[in-house]
């Protein structure tokens, strides 16, 4: 989870492996989702509330790096922690990106009435 203004303003992820908290000020402004750590831990990415993957750089001391935008997704919207919609190689030089290519459109369904009488001739 990353906080943003619904909470203290703090950066708060939790790394994989940590029984603690990483708390980081100052906080992104507009919040983020999907938090996911590059594998030497000097990166984290995140999904903005507008569906940009973002990286921020972190180092030793109270705060992350200022937040960049990586590329904007096609994620559906709904964004949550709950469904992971992408994965960060180790090297944070590759994402593997759940995707939707387009809106997807019902197909028309076709009804055929009295089709039995096309069966009598």
């Amino acid at each position: 989870m990353l906080d943003g203004p619904g909470g203290s303003g703090a950066w708060r992820s939790r790394r994989e492996g940590e029984a603690g908290m990483a708390e980081r000020t100052p906080g992104p402004s507009n919040g983020g989702y999907e938090p996911r750590w590059r594998g030497d831990g000097r990166e984290i990415y995140y999904l903005s509330g507008d569906r940009k993957l973002m990286a921020a750089p972190v180092s030793a001391g109270p705060s992350f790096g200022e937040p960049k935008i990586l590329f904007q997704t096609q994620i559906p919207a709904g964004v949550d922690n709950f469904h992971p919609h992408y994965i960060a190689h180790p090297d944070g030089q590759r994402f593997l990106v759940n995707t939707q290519i387009a809106d997807p459109s019902p197909k028309p369904i076709t009804v055929i009435l009295n089709w039995t009488a096309g069966l009598k001739k």
